[in-house]
């Protein structure tokens, strides 16, 4: 019986890495599963919702006025619109785009005057969840 190369070094690789080990079964990138967003008097309320955890950053664009949110690690759903139009006086509307091959980017326009706050947490899956008030809302 002959066993060729790659068959044996892929039983040599099963072997030698411990079961569960992050090396043996790397995880995929994590979905943007939905991006929703509800308007109240004081605030405007933005949620993405992701399958786990990824690396995220904020900044704040002045032209146009808009958040940039760049999730590392992260693929949109094929059924997660690309545009929401909100027009509520503080948002524009929301767009999402796949900036690279594991990289999604969610832009918020804002309206002139617009200021926000960013918070995050695991929910199971996990969340980002960024509020848009008018500048002198407490």
């Amino acid at each position: 019986m002959t066993v060729s190369k790659s068959v044996l070094a892929v039983l040599l690789f099963l072997l030698t890495v411990p079961a569960g080990s992050s090396a043996a079964w790397a995880a995929g990138p994590s979905t943007v599963a939905s991006i929703q967003y509800s308007t109240r008097k004081p605030a405007t309320r933005i949620v993405i919702v992701l399958t786990e955890k990824p690396e995220f950053r904020v900044n704040r664009a002045l032209t146009p006025l808009a958040l940039q949110i760049e999730l590392n690690g992260a693929v949109l759903s094929p059924l997660l619109p690309q545009f929401l139009p909100v027009n509520d006086g503080r948002v524009k509307g929301i767009e999402s785009f796949q900036y690279a091959k594991e990289t999604a980017k969610v832009t918020i326009g804002l309206e002139k005057g617009a200021s926000y706050r960013v918070s995050s947490g695991d929910t199971g899956g996990f969340v980002i969840l960024i509020d848009i008030t008018d500048k002198d809302a407490p």
